[in-house]
Protein backbone atom coordinates (compact mmCIF):
# COMPACT_ATOMS: atom_id res chain seq x y z
CA UNK A 1 0.00 0.00 0.00
CA UNK A 2 1.37 3.12 -0.82
CA UNK A 3 2.21 6.16 1.94
CA UNK A 4 1.16 9.08 0.73
CA UNK A 5 2.43 12.66 3.03
CA UNK A 6 -0.28 14.54 5.22
CA UNK A 7 -1.18 17.50 4.19
CA UNK A 8 -1.00 20.32 6.34
CA UNK A 9 -4.93 21.76 7.13
CA UNK A 10 -4.04 24.96 4.55
CA UNK A 11 -3.08 22.36 1.86
CA UNK A 12 -5.72 19.85 2.40
CA UNK A 13 -7.81 19.61 -0.99
CA UNK A 14 -11.09 18.66 0.53
CA UNK A 15 -12.57 17.56 3.73
CA UNK A 16 -12.77 13.19 3.64
CA UNK A 17 -15.59 12.11 1.38
CA UNK A 18 -18.86 11.38 3.50
CA UNK A 19 -20.07 8.26 2.81
CA UNK A 20 -23.71 8.39 2.98
CA UNK A 21 -26.25 5.65 1.95
CA UNK A 22 -23.64 4.08 -0.33
CA UNK A 23 -21.49 2.57 2.57
CA UNK A 24 -21.64 -0.82 2.32
CA UNK A 25 -19.24 -3.11 3.99
CA UNK A 26 -20.44 -6.25 2.78
CA UNK A 27 -19.49 -5.60 -0.62
CA UNK A 28 -21.33 -4.93 -3.68
CA UNK A 29 -22.70 -1.63 -5.78
CA UNK A 30 -22.19 0.67 -2.92
CA UNK A 31 -18.39 -0.52 -2.58
CA UNK A 32 -17.42 0.54 -5.71
CA UNK A 33 -18.45 3.91 -5.09
CA UNK A 34 -16.45 3.95 -2.19
CA UNK A 35 -13.46 2.94 -3.68
CA UNK A 36 -14.15 4.82 -6.19
CA UNK A 37 -14.45 7.99 -4.29
CA UNK A 38 -11.20 7.49 -2.24
CA UNK A 39 -9.50 7.23 -5.10
CA UNK A 40 -10.61 10.04 -6.41
CA UNK A 41 -9.61 11.92 -3.03
CA UNK A 42 -5.87 10.44 -2.85
CA UNK A 43 -5.46 11.08 -6.69
CA UNK A 44 -6.23 15.06 -5.53
CA UNK A 45 -3.76 15.16 -2.44
CA UNK A 46 -1.40 13.62 -5.03
CA UNK A 47 -1.59 16.60 -7.51
CA UNK A 48 -1.84 19.22 -4.91
CA UNK A 49 1.83 17.47 -3.54
CA UNK A 50 3.29 18.11 -7.20
CA UNK A 51 1.92 21.30 -7.86
CA UNK A 52 3.74 22.26 -4.57
CA UNK A 53 7.31 20.52 -5.26
CA UNK A 54 6.77 21.91 -9.26
CA UNK A 55 6.26 25.54 -7.26
CA UNK A 56 9.33 25.27 -5.05
CA UNK A 57 11.72 23.84 -7.80
CA UNK A 58 10.73 27.14 -9.31
CA UNK A 59 11.56 29.28 -6.86
CA UNK A 60 14.92 30.55 -7.26
CA UNK A 61 17.79 29.14 -5.54
CA UNK A 62 19.70 31.65 -2.71
CA UNK A 63 23.58 31.63 -2.78
CA UNK A 64 24.83 29.40 -0.44
CA UNK A 65 27.28 31.39 2.09
CA UNK A 66 30.89 30.49 1.98
CA UNK A 67 32.20 27.52 4.10
CA UNK A 68 34.52 29.92 5.73
CA UNK A 69 36.66 33.15 5.23
CA UNK A 70 39.59 31.25 3.24
CA UNK A 71 36.97 29.95 0.75
CA UNK A 72 36.14 32.86 -1.05
CA UNK A 73 36.45 33.32 -4.71
CA UNK A 74 37.23 29.27 -4.87
CA UNK A 75 38.79 27.80 -6.41
CA UNK A 76 41.21 30.26 -8.62
CA UNK A 77 41.36 32.99 -5.55
CA UNK A 78 41.07 31.03 -2.11
CA UNK A 79 43.52 30.57 0.25
CA UNK A 80 45.05 27.40 1.04
CA UNK A 81 43.04 24.36 2.23
CA UNK A 82 42.66 24.22 5.58
CA UNK A 83 44.54 21.43 7.38
CA UNK A 84 41.33 19.95 9.26
CA UNK A 85 39.70 19.40 5.93
CA UNK A 86 42.61 17.48 4.80
CA UNK A 87 42.25 15.00 7.22
CA UNK A 88 38.53 15.03 7.43
CA UNK A 89 38.40 16.57 10.80
CA UNK A 90 36.10 19.58 12.15
CA UNK A 91 37.64 23.12 11.90
CA UNK A 92 37.28 24.76 15.26
CA UNK A 93 37.16 27.69 13.57
CA UNK A 94 34.39 27.50 11.47
CA UNK A 95 33.32 29.94 8.82
CA UNK A 96 35.50 32.18 10.67
CA UNK A 97 38.91 29.98 9.27
CA UNK A 98 40.82 31.83 7.27
CA UNK A 99 41.79 28.75 4.99
CA UNK A 100 39.44 27.10 2.21
CA UNK A 101 36.68 24.36 3.41
CA UNK A 102 36.48 23.19 0.10
CA UNK A 103 37.75 20.03 -1.72
CA UNK A 104 41.20 20.62 -3.33
CA UNK A 105 43.51 18.30 -4.81
CA UNK A 106 46.57 16.72 -3.20
CA UNK A 107 48.37 19.79 -1.98
CA UNK A 108 51.80 20.47 -3.60
CA UNK A 109 54.32 23.08 -2.22
CA UNK A 110 57.72 24.32 -3.94
CA UNK A 111 60.81 22.86 -1.80
CA UNK A 112 63.34 25.08 -0.50
CA UNK A 113 65.43 25.00 -3.58
CA UNK A 114 62.80 26.08 -5.87
CA UNK A 115 62.42 28.82 -3.38
CA UNK A 116 66.03 29.97 -3.27
CA UNK A 117 65.49 29.57 -7.21
CA UNK A 118 62.91 32.10 -7.39
CA UNK A 119 64.73 34.42 -5.01
CA UNK A 120 67.99 34.48 -7.09
CA UNK A 121 66.47 34.19 -10.70
CA UNK A 122 66.68 37.97 -12.53
CA UNK A 123 63.32 39.54 -11.78
CA UNK A 124 63.10 39.86 -15.74
CA UNK A 125 62.97 35.91 -15.46
CA UNK A 126 61.32 35.48 -12.87
CA UNK A 127 58.33 37.75 -13.84
CA UNK A 128 58.53 36.36 -17.67
CA UNK A 129 57.93 32.40 -15.46
CA UNK A 130 55.44 33.53 -13.43
CA UNK A 131 53.20 35.16 -16.18
CA UNK A 132 53.82 32.32 -18.27
CA UNK A 133 52.42 30.14 -15.73
CA UNK A 134 49.32 32.66 -15.15
CA UNK A 135 49.13 32.28 -18.59
CA UNK A 136 47.96 29.22 -18.90
CA UNK A 137 45.66 29.63 -16.03
CA UNK A 138 43.76 32.42 -17.48
CA UNK A 139 41.46 30.70 -19.78
CA UNK A 140 40.19 28.16 -16.98
CA UNK A 141 39.93 31.47 -14.42
CA UNK A 142 37.19 32.78 -17.59
CA UNK A 143 37.92 36.61 -16.03
CA UNK A 144 38.99 39.06 -18.17
CA UNK A 145 40.85 41.03 -15.18
CA UNK A 146 43.57 37.90 -14.94
CA UNK A 147 44.30 37.95 -18.77
CA UNK A 148 45.24 42.12 -17.82
CA UNK A 149 47.16 40.43 -15.07
CA UNK A 150 49.11 38.86 -17.58
CA UNK A 151 49.58 41.50 -19.55
CA UNK A 152 50.87 43.87 -16.55
CA UNK A 153 53.49 40.83 -15.82
CA UNK A 154 54.50 40.43 -19.22
CA UNK A 155 55.39 44.28 -19.97
CA UNK A 156 57.27 44.59 -16.43
CA UNK A 157 59.41 41.80 -17.66
CA UNK A 158 60.59 43.51 -20.57
CA UNK A 159 60.94 47.01 -18.83
CA UNK A 160 63.22 44.58 -16.48
CA UNK A 161 64.94 42.89 -18.89
CA UNK A 162 64.96 39.14 -19.40
CA UNK A 163 68.82 37.51 -18.79
CA UNK A 164 69.52 34.60 -20.82
CA UNK A 165 71.78 33.40 -18.10
CA UNK A 166 68.69 33.31 -16.40
CA UNK A 167 66.99 30.42 -18.67
CA UNK A 168 70.72 28.48 -18.50
CA UNK A 169 70.38 27.61 -15.09
CA UNK A 170 69.62 24.20 -14.54
CA UNK A 171 66.86 23.42 -17.46
CA UNK A 172 65.57 20.38 -15.49
CA UNK A 173 65.38 21.99 -12.10
CA UNK A 174 63.42 24.97 -14.24
CA UNK A 175 61.35 22.39 -16.06
CA UNK A 176 60.38 21.16 -12.13
CA UNK A 177 59.77 24.95 -10.84
CA UNK A 178 57.50 25.44 -13.75
CA UNK A 179 55.10 22.14 -12.97
CA UNK A 180 55.42 23.23 -9.30
CA UNK A 181 53.97 26.59 -9.97
CA UNK A 182 51.35 25.33 -12.36
CA UNK A 183 49.63 23.50 -8.55
CA UNK A 184 49.06 27.31 -7.31
CA UNK A 185 45.43 29.30 -7.93
CA UNK A 186 45.73 32.60 -9.25
CA UNK A 187 46.19 34.33 -6.87
CA UNK A 188 48.50 32.52 -4.92
CA UNK A 189 50.42 32.93 -8.42
CA UNK A 190 49.60 36.81 -8.28
CA UNK A 191 51.07 36.92 -4.34
CA UNK A 192 54.11 35.68 -5.23
CA UNK A 193 54.88 37.97 -7.71
CA UNK A 194 53.84 41.06 -5.59
CA UNK A 195 56.85 39.72 -3.19
CA UNK A 196 59.59 41.22 -5.59
CA UNK A 197 57.20 43.85 -7.75
CA UNK A 198 57.38 47.39 -6.49
CA UNK A 199 55.58 50.70 -6.39
CA UNK A 200 52.24 51.11 -8.80
CA UNK A 201 52.92 47.26 -9.84
CA UNK A 202 52.39 45.86 -6.27
CA UNK A 203 49.32 48.07 -5.75
CA UNK A 204 47.80 46.93 -8.65
CA UNK A 205 48.36 43.38 -8.42
CA UNK A 206 47.25 43.55 -5.34
CA UNK A 207 43.52 45.54 -6.13
CA UNK A 208 43.34 42.44 -8.60
CA UNK A 209 43.53 39.84 -6.11
CA UNK A 210 40.99 41.31 -4.33
CA UNK A 211 38.43 41.64 -6.66
CA UNK A 212 38.93 38.15 -7.58
CA UNK A 213 38.48 37.16 -4.03
CA UNK A 214 35.18 39.15 -3.09
CA UNK A 215 33.91 40.33 -6.08
CA UNK A 216 31.36 37.75 -8.21
CA UNK A 217 31.75 37.68 -11.57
Amino acid sequence: MAVFECPQPEQMLAPWPAFGGNHNPAGGAGSTDLSATCNGYVQGLEATRDSRDASFAMQPEVPEEPLSVGSLGHPIACRRPCVYMTKNAECQNGRACGFCHCQHPREVKLDRDQRAMLHKLPYGDFLEIISEVLEAKAAEAARPIVWEAVRMLEEEAKLAGISVQGHDLNAKALKRLKKRLAHLNVVSLLALANRRCQGSMSTELVQIAAELRFQAE
